[in-house]
């Protein structure tokens, strides 16, 4: 219960109310705190699932607990689990590490020697790339659902910032954190998710959607119940511990959600503050009358969130379904 939980059941209570009236596009709400779900909401709503002629075709859903739901770009966050789960056991280049000692083949040879790992990891490339701000359908993101050799597509293009010093959002990125993930284990990064992961969480239902190929997209192509999105933030914050095992490194966990980069963006917030980014982890500080507190979140476009919030031990999960609208990140913010 939320009492149990440490919160104001009624405050809890009115908020959930409020947003099970409102006519956003929120299609569920999930909180948990110290271990207790304290809130649970599904709605009915518009939905753009990118399994089904790649989020073009809008359906209304009746969302509940066993529905599955695209994360979109929580994807990204969930690679970096998987990145640093095989770097503690020696299956995956370290930080400093060039992208060129694991991609010797790429067209883009000389970006990817200056390309380290960490760089991937936080979005500082360097490379000329356009993402946030360009639409769906024009961003250098949505043509690596159709690019034949898609390493090659992120890194044979002009260098726009020396590496590891600028912020610049970047889906192919994670294609290659996937990739040499993927060659360093010698199996897909989807079997290692589902092995290493999933089924310690005791995640059973997903899916990770593919691209015109076929080939799975590292980047946004992953669909969860709610629910189990609330496990991974609860992984979070207990620094990778699941069920007495120390599933993912602490020391990984801590890197990932701490600032590495300032982005420069605010719309995520709710308040006009800058978020910063970790390891493909957002974070960010809210301001409450005379207290300050920090949280990290795993975002995907349409109002996808996994929130956690280390100083009060508590997961808010976020699903919707506007895709492609800023507003709907300060919304669920």
């Amino acid at each position: 219960t939320a009492e149990q939980a440490g919160l104001n059941a009624d405050a809890l209570a009115a908020v959930i109310g409020r947003i099970s009236r409102e006519s956003s596009n929120i299609h569920a709400v999930l909180v948990e705190r110290e271990g207790y779900l304290v809130a649970e909401l599904y709605r009915t709503g518009e939905d753009r699932v990118l399994a089904r002629r790649y989020g073009v075709l809008s359906t209304t859903t009746e969302f509940g607990p066993d529905t599955l739901h695209d994360v979109r770009s929580i994807s990204k966050s969930v690679i970096s689990l998987l990145y640093g789960m095989a770097m503690e056991r020696g299956k995956a280049p370290l930080l400093e590490s060039p992208v060129s000692a694991s991609l010797p083949g790429l067209k883009g040879l000389d970006n990817a020697g200056v390309i380290q790992i960490r760089h991937l990891l936080t979005m500082s490339t360097g490379l000329a790339w356009d993402e946030i701000g360009h639409g769906d359908l024009t961003s250098d993101e949505f043509r690596l659902f159709w690019k034949a050799d898609r390493l090659d597509y992120v890194f044979d293009r002009p260098l726009a910032n020396t590496p590891g010093t600028t912020f610049n959002y970047n889906g192919g990125a994670t294609v290659a954190l996937a990739e040499i993930l993927s060659d360093a284990a010698h199996r897909s990064f989807v079997d290692i998710a589902a092995d290493d992961l999933f089924r310690p969480l005791g995640i059973t239902q997903w899916e990770w959607a593919t691209d015109f190929r076929g080939r799975p997209l590292p980047f946004g192509g992953l669909r969860l119940r709610p629910r189990d999105m609330l496990k991974i933030g609860r992984l979070i914050l207990n620094r990778g511990r699941w069920n007495n095992r120390q599933l993912v490194p602490a020391e990984w966990i801590d890197a990932s959600i701490q600032t590495h980069k300032k982005t420069g963006l605010h719309f995520f917030t709710g308040a006009g503050q800058e978020a910063g980014y970790g390891f493909q982890w957002w974070t960010g500080t809210t301001i409450l009358p005379g207290r300050q507190i920090g949280w990290a979140a795993a975002i995907g476009n349409g109002g996808q969130r996994i929130t956690v919030i280390p100083e009060l031990n508590m997961t808010v999960v976020v699903t919707a379904g506007d895709y492609g609208s800023p507003e709907i990140q300060t919304t669920v913010a």
